[in-house]
């Protein structure tokens, strides 16, 4: 039987989740814990084999993962963000023909792989269904990796090289470029993703041009192919470090 300790700050999401837990054969709560304050203790009191933390304690504690697993738990991070915006990611980082800049893997930060990489077994979206939480906490407590179906793509490969892109690599792709990718993929034209973001049509352009010379792509059918390859979802705008000054274009 598999203990596990639940330590989020929703009394709603907790009792949902112990509800699902109890119903099965093998997975026991073994308690609750819905502050920050004291949950190593409280893991260690009660000998969780798994802990599943919000991702909110987690930022505001970088510490708490790590000393969770040192104290013998596999922990579980609920997380806010979408599968899409993992699955782009990580396709990003493991294609080797692009990292992600800075400010990109800022907006993406809701993305499990901060968590895994912080010593952390996995991650689960907050809207995840109750077989998918099972199944995740199952794959957690026999010691594998476990996060969200786009996880298989990591296969073989671990964590190296999903940071932010070193000086030696090529330019990494921007969040603003991500989300043109984005919208490519949705049929619109470079007016229409102009009008969308507020920013010149040049602009776009030349956001599509970088964008096609990092990931070795050709045409506008190539990003919108990529995009669907990898299920590129980025919804809301986010900051741009390109400037309108740019000169480097891609016809519509």
């Amino acid at each position: 039987m598999t203990r596990v300790l639940i330590a989020l700050a929703e009394p709603i999401m907790e009792a949902g989740l112990e509800r699902i837990i109890d119903d099965s054969d093998d997975l026991t709560v073994v308690g609750s814990h819905p502050n920050l304050e004291g949950i190593r203790d409280r893991a260690l009191e009660t000998s969780a084999d798994v802990v599943i933390v919000d991702v909110h304690f987690r930022r505001q504690d970088p510490a708490l993962v790590p000393d969770l697993a040192s104290a013998g738990s596999r922990v579980l991070v609920l997380v806010d963000h979408s599968v899409d915006e993992c699955a782009l990611r990580a396709a990003l980082g493991l294609e080797g023909r692009a990292g992600l800049s800075e400010e990109a893997l800022a907006a993406l930060d809701e993305c499990c792989l901060t968590s895994l990489r912080h010593s952390a077994s996995g991650c689960m979206a907050r809207g995840a269904t109750p077989d998918i939480v099972l199944e995740t906490l199952r794959t957690v407590s026999r010691g594998e990796i476990a996060a969200a179906p786009w996880l298989s793509a990591m296969a073989g490969t671990g964590l190296g090289g999903l940071g932010p892109s070193n000086g030696g690599g090529p330019r990494p792709v921007t969040a603003r470029e991500l989300e043109v990718m984005s919208m490519v993929a949705k049929g619109l034209s470079n007016k229409g993703i102009a009008r969308e973001l507020g920013l010149k049509e040049q602009t776009v352009k030349n956001h599509l041009a970088h964008m096609m010379e990092k990931l070795g792509l050709r045409s506008r059918l190539d990003v919108g192919m990529f995009a669907v390859k990898h299920n590129v979802h980025v919804g809301d705008p986010m900051a741009d470090p390109v400037t309108d000054g740019d000169s480097s274009s891609a016809g519509d």
